[in-house]
């Protein structure tokens, strides 16, 4: 039996009676002194690493992994490296599918505008009808403009109102909501789904790169703002009608599996709809009433995430908001929402401190708690399954009908939880896992105040550059060399519930991309070709072909690392295959992290672009309109003296920095501006929370 898969109280009972050298086991120095002396760490660094068993310098790194390089000192494969890692290829394969899947939505948005050319003339007869037809063409229009589509059809009033739209999209300043919007509801927790925040469509992270991502991330934001509510007739109508077209026109691939990765508690979408032909046959003083039975029969089986309306024979239509694309709801989001609303006060900004609360790390439970904040419901944490898809599907039928009735919650489940876990909630488990008790096997450090909130960090930093999910630099370099004949000591950060979350993350981020189209195999000649299509400098065709190799790499990261972590927990003797993964596992993480193969070792002397600073805003304050931004700086030096064979050894690594701070009157701030503060003679501190682990 492998050795993941042991219950753990018997790999407990294993661990304790294992009496083996590890895997890649370090030879501990005469004196560890001497080496962070050479190291230059300061007199109270290295009281802080005695006292503490590791230290957070403040000298920065471009990468992480160049903690790993060089030296005579053991390396220590963080957690923080890891994620660092992932967070990298993920990035740059959200870009990849970014370009794939802006033709496939324009063509999309064409056959819903087409929808409105159809029904056009029957609309006209009567004021309902009217209100609903140019709902459809202003809502569409702005974004098929933004993609660079024709508007046929359209009259001249029309075009004129879609142009004003499009440029207050493009300014992404006002806060006003357009004259032709039927008024937003006084409910706050309806209005704010109703509210267009033009502010919000201001282009982040690689979207600002060219023209047409800029304009894909706008369009995209406009079709996530537009509300269509239930309770407003020609809106009903309107929705009812583009869900008609939806029966036969579905969402692209790509976008299903773009909202699936970004959205994962998803808000009501007119693809959602069921309608049926019957209603092709309606005529105009019964469109109303058919529109409001087909939304009722959908808010009766609607898992909402964000408690906004009840389900089943209890079901609230009028509370029902639809997009064209779904909006995100993601349940960190909702957890920061729930933490706000709480304080009962309209005007206070969220913090980093509630999602470290709510993910279950007891040190910052009681400092939210003394700064007025409730700890937000624990998120739901997946389970791997066992059942086929029918069992599956049947399983999901039965959940659904047995919470008819009932008010849901999005952090006991989600939409998808009912048939499959999201990746979303595999973040969450994640991010969870850093929070949990250290393994048996792990040293007494690991289980004081400074580490825990090392491991805080870690997962607040990783949960802002999920929420970013964007890349900046492509990497230049496109040769493949694995394996190192004699790679440095390496000790696994003792963490099994990390590693084994880590390793179903990659897996199921990994499928969903091969899903998407955008990890397929290739040959010298597609290589060629795009080499020849190429622009000067642009690689981005051939990066795009090497996802499906940097995937590939960490994964084999991630698999090798939930091994060598128990085993070197376990104390089991090096055999063949540890020793081949140590020798691969470092060059795969150089790879996967940057998608150049010319060695770990830096052979070709490249240093790595400086991506790491990167910030995006996480929540408004609808009434300030201030914005909450979390943001990630360079990776810091982390020296862990880690006890090995009764003696310390000192060990290099590196780990993540978390930032947060709040702008006010909307404004956002761009990476390079934020990188330009942390090069400032006054860098912006880190929370003040975070001071047992970055203090002096």
């Amino acid at each position: 039996m492998p050795l993941r898969r042991l219950p753990r109280p018997a790999l407990c009972a294993a661990l304790a009676l294992a009496s083996a050298l590890a895997v890649g086991a370090p030879t501990a120095p005469a004196d560890w002194h001497t080496q962070a002396t050479a190291r230059k760490l300061t007199s109270a660094q290295m009281v802080r690493l005695e006292r503490d068993g590791f230290v957070v310098t403040p000298q920065s790194l471009p990468r992480g992994f160049e903690a790993l390089k060089g030296g005579q000192e053991p390396a220590f494969l963080s957690s923080d490296i890891a994620l660092e890692a992932f967070h990298a290829l993920l990035a740059d394969s959200m870009e990849a599918l970014a370009v794939t899947r802006r033709e496939p939505l324009a063509a999309y948005l064409g056959t819903l505008w087409k929808t409105t050319n159809v029904v056009a003339a029957s609309l006209a007869t009567d004021p309902v009808g009217q209100r609903t037809l140019r709902h459809l063409r202003l809502t569409l229009g702005p974004a098929l403009v933004l993609l660079g589509q024709p508007l046929d059809g359209a009259s001249a009033e029309e075009r004129t109102a879609i142009d004003t739209e499009v440029q207050r999209i493009r300014a992404g300043q006002s806060a006003e909501p357009p004259a032709w919007l039927a008024p937003a509801s006084e409910d706050p927790s309806l209005a704010a789904q109703e509210r267009i925040d033009y502010a919000g469509m201001s282009p982040v992270g690689f979207y600002t790169r060219t023209p047409e991502l800029a304009d894909l991330f706008r369009a995209t934001r406009w079709l996530q703002s537009v509300p269509f509510r239930a309770r407003i007739d020609h809106e009903a109508v309107a929705a009812v009608l583009l869900g008609h077209q939806t029966d036969t026109a579905p969402l692209p691939p790509a976008l299903d599996v773009w909202f699936e990765l970004l959205a994962p508690y998803r808000s009501p979408a007119v693809s959602d709809i069921f309608v049926g032909e019957d209603f092709s046959n309606t005529g105009a003083t019964d469109r109303s009433a058919a529109a409001r039975k087909i939304l009722e029969g959908r808010a009766a089986f609607e898992i909402d995430p964000a408690r906004r309306y009840r389900t089943g024979k209890d079901a609230e239509p009028d509370r029902l908001v639809l997009h064209v694309l779904p909006a995100g709801l993601a349940a960190d989001q909702d957890a920061l929402n729930e933490a706000v609303a709480a304080t009962r006060h309209s005007e206070v900004m969220p913090t980093g401190l509630i999602l470290a609360d709510w993910l279950g790390f007891a040190e910052a439970a009681p400092l939210a708690h003394a700064a007025g904040w409730i700890t937000p419901k624990r998120p739901w944490v997946p389970e791997p399954s066992t059942l086929s898809e029918d069992e599956e599907l049947n399983q999901r039928l039965n959940i659904e009908e047995s919470l008819r009735g009932e008010v849901l919650n999005a952090r006991t489940v989600s939409i998808a939880a009912a048939l499959r876990p999201t990746p979303h909630d595999h973040l969450l488990a994640l991010w969870r896992s850093l929070a949990q008790p250290p393994a048996p096997w792990a040293p007494d450090f690991m289980r004081r105040s400074a580490w825990h909130w090392k491991s805080a960090n870690a997962a607040l930093a990783s949960w802002a550059l999920t929420r970013r999910a964007f890349s900046l630099e492509q990497p230049s370099m496109c040769a493949i060399e694995f394996g190192i004949e004699d790679p440095p000591p390496l000790i696994v950060e003792p963490a099994p519930e990390f590693w084994s979350a880590f390793r179903t993350v990659v897996e199921v981020f990994e499928q969903r991309f091969r899903q998407a189209g955008l990890l397929r195999s290739y040959d010298i000649a597609e290589i060629e070709a795009a080499s020849l299509a190429c622009k000067p400098g642009d690689t981005s065709v051939i990066d795009r072909l090497f996802l499906v190799d940097r995937w590939s790499a960490l994964l084999k990261v991630a698999r090798s690392t939930e091994r060598l972590c128990l085993r070197q927990g376990a104390r089991l003797p090096a055999d063949a295959e540890d020793k081949r993964l140590i020798s691969f596992l470092y060059d795969s993480l150089f790879f996967a992290t940057t998608g150049q193969g010319y060695g770990f070792m830096g052979s070709n002397g490249q240093v790595p672009p400086d991506l790491a600073p990167q910030v995006v805003p996480v929540w408004s304050n609808p009434v300030t309109r201030a914005t909450l931004h979390a943001a990630v700086g360079r990776p810091r030096w982390m020296w862990v003296l880690y006890p090995w064979e009764g003696r310390p050894v000192l060990c290099r690594s590196a780990a993540l920095t978390y930032f947060e701070f709040t702008e006010p009157d909307g404004l956002r701030v761009t990476d390079a501006e934020w990188k330009a503060r942390l090069d400032s003679k006054t860098p912006p501190p880190q929370p003040a929370w975070l001071q047992p682990l970055f203090g002096p």
